[in-house]
């Protein structure tokens, strides 16, 4: 498909607004990567600035890796990690239920990166299920930092970020602590993984947006006390209540090192087929082997 530098461009993977995702190999070290391709006429929004400032100074393992930044006439290459896997979003549609061992397994990875980026005095403000991929290793990567920003700043009263993952004061257009509108999406996320559905009703955006700022929502009864007690202190309406990344980290269920959950799915290395959902799916035998399994996942 062509080459960059040193990379060599495979196949397209995703596509977004202002970007395409390429599966590209680096000619040097013969390893695999993912090249984000932003064309210059679509970037006066700055969002690869950001992000391209913001990914080199991250290294935790719960977050995608930076590797590189190119340039040329036409078009701006982010060179990152190449995470094998699926996004949450795409692996709850498929139908699994996860237990409450792999949701906590999850959120501790997902409260781990927060914790991470809030003490570095970044905040992510676009945190949902279609950016965070479980991986082949067993390990969920957060990505997407191009609406992140520096939590030294002022206030925000910029609205970012998917609706049904906005804090209701990002909805109002109030001015908000970023780091608390970061935790309140992990209350969300939380919510999610343990239903399959986001918490607010409604039949269209302006009912679900009044969900959203009335804190209008319930849990299942099905739904267990660690689990619930995770959303609940997430998902409050004053910000200043919502505990921080570390203080979550601290509760009772979090006390004791949770496992990473098994192996929802054996990705080959080479990442030899990839699928319409930005990310790697694994061979279609993986694949039929994966859906024969029971629907039922723990550590």
């Amino acid at each position: 498909m062509g080459e960059i530098g040193s990379y060599q461009l495979l196949c397209p993977i995703g596509e977004g607004a202002s970007s395409t995702v390429y599966c590209a190999k680096n000619n040097d070290t013969n390893d695999n990567c993912c090249i984000k391709l932003i064309k210059k006429s679509r970037s006066e929004n700055c969002f690869l600035d950001i992000e391209s400032k913001v990914l080199p100074t991250l290294n935790h393992p719960n977050i995608v890796k930076f590797i590189d930044f190119l340039e040329d006439v036409d078009n701006f290459y982010l060179v990152e990690e190449l995470c094998c896997g699926e996004t949450l979003t795409h692996y709850m549609e498929s139908g699994k239920i996860l237990t409450d061992s792999a949701i906590l397994s999850i959120m501790q990875q997902l409260l781990s990166a927060i914790q991470y980026i809030h003490y570095k005095g970044i905040s992510h403000r676009d945190l949902k299920t279609d950016n965070i991929i479980i991986s082949n290793a067993n390990t969920i990567k957060l990505i997407d930092f191009g609406l992140s920003t520096d939590n030294n700043s002022q206030m925000r009263a910029t609205f970012c970020g998917s609706v049904a993952f906005a804090s209701p004061e990002c909805i109002n257009h109030l001015n908000y602590d970023s780091k608390s509108a970061d935790i309140w999406s992990c209350g969300v996320i939380c919510y999610y993984l343990a239903t399959g559905s986001i918490p607010w009703k409604g039949k269209n955006i302006v009912q679900i947006m009044r969900s959203i700022t009335t804190v209008n929502y319930t849990i299942p009864s099905t739904v267990s006390l660690p689990v619930k007690s995770i959303i609940q202190q997430c998902l409050q309406l004053d910000p200043v209540k919502r505990p921080s990344a570390s203080k979550l980290l601290e509760s009772p269920f979090f006390s004791t090192k949770v496992r990473r959950s098994p192996r929802l799915l054996r990705v080959e290395n080479s990442c030899g087929q990839f699928p319409k959902h930005s990310i790697v799916q694994p061979p279609a035998e993986v694949r039929k082997s994966a859906r024969r399994r029971p629907k039922i996942y723990s550590l």
